[in-house]
């Protein structure tokens, strides 16, 4: 089994002058690593300097392992910046493509395990939110202030009550 080593790359920030100040986050990508130099690499749109940038490591959570793989995979970093200076940015936290993990194995797509692990997670849709394995799916239905779930068999368990309720609840 692999172990997690969590990095703290000693990168230096370049100095870069620039009168453009970056309030909040901006979305980029780690283009590569230097672990020699301990130089971690990335770019944004709209990067007023037109170069890849060194960056800091804003988060305890990023291991050597995550950013090895970005660095070789299309992903997504958020960037949030020292004193709003577009030349300073740290790097917040990484979001991977699943399109670009998907495999053709038989005929079928079959793409990796995505784990989310915090405190709380929010997944949020103006109109919808839909969770689909297999042929069965739990559809979150915003405009109608509905929940559709559509399975073979649906079994609900609690240790204590196990309410049903509605202005009008219909059984079969």
């Amino acid at each position: 089994m692999k172990t997690k080593k969590h990095i703290s790359l000693p990168i230096e920030i370049l100095q870069t002058k620039t009168d453009q100040k970056i309030d909040g986050y901006r979305y980029g990508k780690i283009l590569e690593i230097d672990e020699t130099a301990g130089v971690l690499w990335v770019d944004y749109a709209d990067n007023p300097l037109k170069e890849k940038l060194s960056a800091q490591l804003a988060s305890p959570y990023l291991t050597l392992d995550n950013l090895r793989e970005a660095s070789v995979r299309p992903n997504i970093a958020q960037l949030e910046f020292v004193e709003g200076n577009p030349a300073k940015p740290l790097v917040r936290d990484i979001y991977f493509s699943l399109v670009d993990q998907a495999k053709e194995k038989r005929g079928e797509i079959v793409q990796k395990t995505i784990r989310l692990k915090a405190d709380r997670i929010v997944l949020e849709g103006d109109s919808e939110v839909i969770i689909k394995s297999g042929n069965v799916k739990t559809v979150y239905k915003a405009v109608e202030g509905k929940l559709v779930e559509e399975a073979d068999d649906i079994r609900s368990t609690a240790r204590r009550n196990n309410k049903v309720q509605g202005g009008v609840v219909l059984i079969n």
